[in-house]
């Protein structure tokens, strides 16, 4: 099966197209609410999307209407187990400031919620990413941002069973806000984003179960993304703004799912701008491969654009249960549209397997240290080589080191060329 990007119904006759919406959905039904409009900078339009009709519905001045302040910067999520009726959302930029507000909303019933709110200051852009731990327990970390002061580089985890914030410790990196992330079981990755005179194209993880002071972050392996048919590098540049999400195929909950199918999580990143904070040629779309052990290295695969050139602050939502994604909104700023517009893509061939062991064949994952072809930038092969140290190994790397890394490097190129 060929990964195709097709379109689906609009919702522009409903309400105006936008950037900014918060977007989840359940194994039937999509959502989409808020966001900011050419006409308006904050909203609170709730609309929702019915899958087997390929049809939107109004939900703004109903029953279920969003009892929360109009806002943009916002973001909502839900946890991968189809059986799981409840989406969780909150904070953005409203008429009063950063907001801090916290929702639970239930997808089936339509009934809202409020939580308790982060206990800081408001923020917009923040990463929200739902995890599950080694027990079961489900939670939601919430960090990054951008508030009052500037860019932010707390780490957070809700509780949803105890309806209670933690603090944790504070992303290992510079301050952020829009940055992307996703959650794949207990490990919570976010990173690239906009900071203090940067667009970022590192990337991190924070692993729920870990044990002992400072072991819960490690650095991932800056963006690259491959050709998926090979080896070739095909991107590094940062990004910023755009969409995310991970699928686990099967899913939670889900018992029958094809055998030919493996239990296998990743992330996605999806358009936004690039490193100069403006469009990019394509929508670019890339899927993250988590390593699983056994000398494996993290990786990047570039998929297919969605149609026309990148877009701000779009948004996204997987059908639970389905490797279905789809697509919508977002501002195109080479010609200032608003999209109202929606797309989706079937995922399912990248989680099919053909060998005994139920095992992915695409792609092939790298083991130890990355090699150089000659379309690999030098500096690029000894940031993978740096960044997939351990982090007491890479307070122990020295100029001597990376000097002689450096200079295998060289070699090789040398050979190759």
């Amino acid at each position: 099966m060929e990964l195709v990007w097709e379109n689906r119904a609009s919702f522009g006759h409903l309400a105006l197209g936008r950037h900014h919406p918060i977007t989840f959905a359940n194994d039937t039904h999509g959502f989409l609410l808020t966001g900011t409009t050419r006409s308006s900078l904050y909203t609170n339009d709730f609309l929702m999307y019915d899958e087997s009709t390929d049809t939107w519905s109004n939900l703004t001045n109903t029953p279920s209407a969003f009892p929360g302040m109009p806002r943009t910067l916002g973001y909502g999520v839900v946890f991968d187990d189809v059986t799981d009726t409840k989406a969780y959302l909150g904070f953005g930029w409203s008429s009063t400031g950063w907001l801090s507000d916290w929702w639970e909303f239930d997808m089936s019933s339509h009934i809202w919620k409020q939580l308790v709110d982060l206990p800081l200051p408001g923020r917009g852009h923040p990463a929200i990413i739902p995890v599950r731990t080694a027990s079961g327990a489900t939670e939601i970390h919430v960090g990054l941002g951008k508030g009052d002061t500037g860019d932010l580089n707390d780490w957070w985890s809700y509780d949803v069973a105890l309806d209670a914030w933690t603090q944790l410790l504070e992303f290992p990196a510079a301050a952020r806000h829009h940055p992307f992330y996703f959650g794949i079981e207990g490990t919570a990755y976010v990173g690239l984003g906009h900071g203090s005179n940067f667009i970022g194209r590192d990337f991190y993880a924070y692993d729920v179960d870990s044990i002992g002071i400072g072991s819960n972050w490690r650095r991932e392996p800056d963006f690259i993304s491959y050709k998926a048919s090979d080896e070739v590098s095909v991107t590094s540049e940062g990004r910023v703004a755009g969409t995310q999400f991970s699928i686990k195929h099967p899913a939670h909950g889900v018992h029958d799912i094809d055998s030919v199918l493996t239990s296998r999580s990743l992330g996605f990143i999806l358009s936004g701008d690039g490193d100069d904070h403006s469009t990019m040629v394509e929508g670019e779309f890339h899927a993250f491969y988590p390593a699983r052990g056994n000398g494996e290295i993290s990786q990047w695969r570039c998929l297919p654009p969605h149609p026309g050139k990148s877009r701000w602050a779009p948004g996204s939502f997987v059908m639970r249960g389905s490797a279905r994604a789809y697509f919508m909104a977002g501002l195109e700023r080479v010609n200032e549209t608003f999209h109202a517009d929606l797309w989706r893509i079937d995922l399912s061939e990248l989680f099919q397997s053909t060998d005994v062991n139920n095992v992915p064949t695409f792609p092939a994952m790298k083991t130890g240290p990355p090699t150089v072809t000659d379309s690999d930038d030098l500096e690029e092969v000894l940031d993978l080589l740096r960044n997939n140290a351990s982090s007491t190994n890479k307070q122990l790397l020295g100029t001597g080191y990376v000097t002689f890394i450096l200079g295998i490097a060289i070699l090789i190129h040398f050979v190759l060329n």
